[in-house]
């Protein structure tokens, strides 16, 4: 396997080995040196951190184990660059767009077409049909990065507490990092089974009330006297 370091690699400067004795904490610091004329943009590299013993297998047929730490950096060296990314993908979690009760979860993907990552951060603004807001969810509070050319996705836990929702819902999620702002949205349907069966028990009353005043009286003919 070729280990040579390129890239944002080379630039690390830290130092090694690093004592840490039970139970302590060390800071650990990282410098990076960046050439002169490198090309503006992101670059991304990793330090490992692992422990140095003598539990390294040496014979054939030895298994070693070894656990590592890895700290990722993302960089952004200054100059002339693009930023720009979009929403690819909103909907629910599962794709419905009718639903009897919650939770509403949400899947939304977002692809960075730049030269940096990006951490696009907004919420979700549902609305019933008369257009007012019933709920507001924040979407990547972390701030996780979408690394350029990549497309990542995000699992929002959603709607729990949809209650005896009734009607056409809009889901629109508005996503913003530096000067790139994306939105999209789409409709889904909530007929709480409350309702359905308010609806069925009030089809068959209406049922029942028609039927009685269709029906025609019976009435009861006497036989006419005899005239000889």
């Amino acid at each position: 396997m070729n280990d040579a370091k390129t890239g944002a690699a080379i630039w690390v400067e830290l130092t090694s080995p690093i004592v840490i004795a039970a139970g302590q904490k060390v800071e650990v610091p990282v410098t990076f040196d960046v050439p002169a004329g490198t090309k503006a943009g992101g670059y991304y590299t990793a330090v490992l951190f692992n422990i140095n013993d003598s539990t390294t297998a040496t014979n054939p047929g030895d298994v070693a184990i070894e656990s590592k730490m890895a700290v990722p950096f993302l960089l952004t060296v200054k100059g002339s660059y693009t930023e720009s990314g979009a929403i690819a993908q909103f909907t629910t979690a599962n794709g419905q767009t009718f639903f009897a009760k919650g939770p509403i979860d949400f899947v939304l993907r977002y692809q960075n077409t730049g030269d940096i990552h990006l951490k696009p951060a907004g919420s979700i603004v549902i609305t019933n049909m008369f257009g007012k807001t019933v709920k507001t969810i924040k979407v990547n509070e972390d701030l996780g990065a979408v690394l350029p050319d990549t497309i990542r996705k995000f699992d929002i836990d959603g709607w729990e507490d949809v209650g005896l929702g009734f009607g056409r819902y809009t889901a629109k999620v508005t996503l913003a990092t530096g000067g790139v702002t994306s939105s999209t949205e789409f409709a889904f349907w909530i007929i709480s089974t409350t309702w359905l069966f308010l609806a069925i028990g009030l089809i068959i009353v209406l049922l029942i009330v028609l039927m009685a005043l269709t029906r025609k009286p019976l009435i009861s003919k006497k036989a006419a006297p005899d005239s000889k």
